[in-house]
Protein backbone atom coordinates (compact mmCIF):
# COMPACT_ATOMS: atom_id res chain seq x y z
CA UNK A 1 0.00 0.00 0.00
CA UNK A 2 1.50 3.86 -0.82
CA UNK A 3 2.31 5.47 1.83
CA UNK A 4 0.01 8.22 2.88
CA UNK A 5 0.59 12.29 2.45
CA UNK A 6 -0.10 14.26 5.76
CA UNK A 7 0.44 17.91 6.39
CA UNK A 8 2.87 19.79 7.85
CA UNK A 9 1.77 21.08 11.14
CA UNK A 10 1.08 24.90 10.77
CA UNK A 11 0.19 24.87 6.94
CA UNK A 12 -3.14 24.82 6.68
CA UNK A 13 -4.91 25.32 2.91
CA UNK A 14 -7.21 28.54 2.93
CA UNK A 15 -10.52 27.81 1.11
CA UNK A 16 -13.08 30.15 -0.30
CA UNK A 17 -14.30 32.16 0.92
CA UNK A 18 -11.51 33.19 3.21
CA UNK A 19 -9.06 33.12 0.25
CA UNK A 20 -11.16 35.87 -1.57
CA UNK A 21 -11.28 37.87 2.17
CA UNK A 22 -7.43 37.20 2.25
CA UNK A 23 -6.54 38.25 -1.51
CA UNK A 24 -8.78 41.58 -1.27
CA UNK A 25 -6.65 42.63 2.54
CA UNK A 26 -3.53 41.92 0.99
CA UNK A 27 -4.18 43.84 -2.67
CA UNK A 28 -5.38 46.55 -0.43
CA UNK A 29 -1.99 46.44 1.86
CA UNK A 30 0.37 46.12 -1.45
CA UNK A 31 -1.22 49.32 -2.90
CA UNK A 32 -0.97 51.26 0.29
CA UNK A 33 2.61 49.85 0.93
CA UNK A 34 4.18 51.14 -2.60
CA UNK A 35 2.17 54.31 -2.22
CA UNK A 36 4.89 54.79 0.73
CA UNK A 37 7.58 53.80 -1.30
CA UNK A 38 7.92 49.77 0.01
CA UNK A 39 8.15 46.96 -2.07
CA UNK A 40 7.21 43.29 -1.59
CA UNK A 41 9.92 41.02 -0.19
CA UNK A 42 9.45 37.05 -0.73
CA UNK A 43 11.20 34.59 1.66
CA UNK A 44 10.72 30.53 1.39
CA UNK A 45 8.18 29.10 3.15
CA UNK A 46 10.38 25.60 3.81
CA UNK A 47 13.40 25.75 4.87
CA UNK A 48 15.94 22.79 4.56
CA UNK A 49 15.97 20.59 7.96
CA UNK A 50 20.16 20.59 7.65
CA UNK A 51 19.91 24.76 8.05
CA UNK A 52 17.96 24.15 11.17
CA UNK A 53 20.22 21.10 12.82
CA UNK A 54 23.31 23.39 11.74
CA UNK A 55 22.10 26.59 14.13
CA UNK A 56 20.20 24.76 16.58
CA UNK A 57 21.21 21.37 17.64
CA UNK A 58 19.33 18.23 17.05
CA UNK A 59 17.90 18.49 20.47
CA UNK A 60 14.93 20.99 19.76
CA UNK A 61 11.35 20.75 18.35
CA UNK A 62 11.58 23.08 16.14
CA UNK A 63 12.37 21.30 13.07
Amino acid sequence: MGSRITAIRGFNDILPPESTLLSFIEDTAIGVFRNYGFEELRLPLVEKTELFLRTLGETTDIV
